[in-house]
């Protein structure tokens, strides 16, 4: 496993650091990549907060707007994320919703509503 650190809205690993516009809630490292997910603070309209960076430093992607992947207007980051297995990564909204996010691409791959 890779080492690396989070400082406030810094990644920090294997000689590179990359800098995010806000705080970084959670990473995880799998199939070797960071996945990064942004805290976004009240009043921000920034939605789509999740983000993949390759061992070099690398942004690969950031997470494909619901939008675009299943027609649905979101008005809520992602507060959660649970890695599934090497190629897959699940998020949650806000608003309880639930989606499957292919770890290679950033492309949303699956939804559901978990309610509350």
């Amino acid at each position: 496993m890779s080492e690396w650190i989070i400082n406030q809205n810094k990644l920090i690993a294997n000689g590179f650091k990359v800098e995010f516009e806000h705080k970084i809630d959670k990473a995880e490292y799998v199939s070797k990549v960071y996945l990064v997910l942004l805290e976004i603070p009240k009043g921000s309209n920034e939605v789509d907060n999740l983000y993949a960076v390759n061992e070099n430093g690398e942004i690969l992607w950031r997470v494909q707007s619901v939008k675009d992947a299943f027609n649905i207007p979101q008005n809520t980051p992602y507060v959660a994320m649970s890695i599934i297995d090497s190629k897959t990564v699940q998020v949650t909204s806000f608003f309880g919703m639930r989606y499957l996010v292919e770890i290679l691409s950033g492309k949303l791959i699956d939804k559901e509503c978990i309610g509350w």
